[in-house]
């Protein structure tokens, strides 16, 4: 279970017990590591994938025609 589901920052700082919380940018955190954007995929963050990705029925239509094949359909 993610902590930050569904909780604001004031609730989150009380569970971890702590004075202050804040979060970074993905920029500042991509900074902080003294690396280029180039070197990370960020996708869960920001949704920005590097591949494309299938809608449902697209994936559906795979996915039958692989198990099709592997029991020689």
């Amino acid at each position: 279970e993610f902590i930050a589901n569904n909780r604001s920052v004031e609730d989150i700082r009380k569970f971890l017990g702590v004075d202050t919380l804040s979060y970074l940018s993905y920029e500042g955190l991509i900074r902080s590591t003294g690396l280029s954007r180039e070197h990370f995929c960020l996708a869960c963050l920001d949704e920005d994938y590097p591949i494309e990705i299938p809608d449902r029925d697209e994936l559906d239509k795979y996915l039958l025609e692989r198990d099709w094949g592997k029991t020689g359909g």
